[in-house]
């Protein structure tokens, strides 16, 4: 039984060495590294390059930059492992995480994946567990997750091979592009929670997290989940809610840069896409102030 973990890396030259170190510190043989370098400028080449000389378990790409997803789909391809997670270059897993996944590996061998709560590092310092995870149906899950209430994150999940077949970071979107994976792993699957965080996130200044606002072409974004062959057509249903979460995700970002008429813009495309989100009291105010 072998876990693969592919770590995208742009310009994060200074955090990979911790995202490996706190995959090494474990001593697990059967685990595989793939780091896959989306054109970096920096010293991320040299560094992959010295670790993959060191451990015969670390593999280094390099591809042209073409964005994370791009670069995730790559590690995928390379993948060897019968199970395979992705974790950010600028992030690290917890002690121990790797024998939570094998001991669940064990016990539910036809599990199709795993998902676990994490920990998230502030920019004033402070560290944060994520809110519980609970599971039901799958749409409900799905449902759950579109409107933001399951946590997860690169780091936080581990699906086997086999579904990770139906499964692929969308090349044409950026930013967000983790969104349709996410979403379509709650669909399709029945996943089992572990009770302890598998990694720690960081935000910080030129982190790709905390750019929530950058996501283009959010209709490929939106397609990219609900045209999936695989998602039953009763899911469809959720694509408006979803749509206008999205909308209403800019017309706070407007805000916060003080752009009032295209918060209103923003806005007004989330009522027309699903009236109930947009009508709730805190979006309500912010936009009659935005008047």
């Amino acid at each position: 039984m072998k876990i693969s973990i592919v770590i995208p890396s742009y310009n994060y030259a200074q955090y990979l060495p911790r995202a490996l170190d706190s995959i090494l510190v474990q001593k697990k043989n059967n685990v595989e590294i793939i780091i896959v370098d989306d054109g970096s400028t920096d010293d991320t080449a040299n560094i992959a390059k010295t670790y993959a000389a060191k451990h015969p378990n670390i593999f280094y790409y390099h591809q042209e930059n073409q964005g994370p997803a791009k670069a995730r789909n790559l590690g995928l391809e390379q993948a060897r492992g019968n199970y395979v997670m992705t974790l950010d270059a600028d992030d690290e897993m917890t002690p121990d995480s790797l024998q939570q996944f094998f001991d669940a590996i064990q016990q539910t061998p036809d599990c199709p994946g795993f998902i676990c709560p994490y920990y998230s590092f502030q920019p004033n310092g402070k560290k944060k567990l994520s809110k519980k995870l609970w599971l039901a149906s799958k749409e409900k899950n799905f449902a759950r997750y579109l409107k933001g209430e399951v946590p997860t994150c690169s780091g936080g999940f581990l699906l086997s091979k086999e579904a990770w077949r139906n499964l692929r970071y969308p090349e044409n979107v950026r930013g967000r592009e983790d969104q349709p994976v996410f979403s379509l792993m709650f669909a399709l699957y029945d996943l089992r929670i572990l009770p302890n965080a598998s990694c720690i996130t960081y935000r910080h200044d030129d982190s790709l997290r905390g750019q929530t606002k950058q996501h283009i072409g959010q209709e490929k974004l939106v397609d990219a989940i609900f045209n999936h062959p695989l998602l039953p057509v009763s899911f469809k249903k959720y694509r408006g809610l979803f749509e206008s979460l999205l909308y209403l995700s800019l017309f706070r970002g407007s805000l916060s840069d003080s752009d009032k008429k295209a918060a209103r813009r923003y806005y007004l495309q989330a009522l027309k896409k699903d009236w109930r989100q947009a009508l709730q009291l805190n979006h309500l105010r912010k936009f009659l102030r935005a008047l």
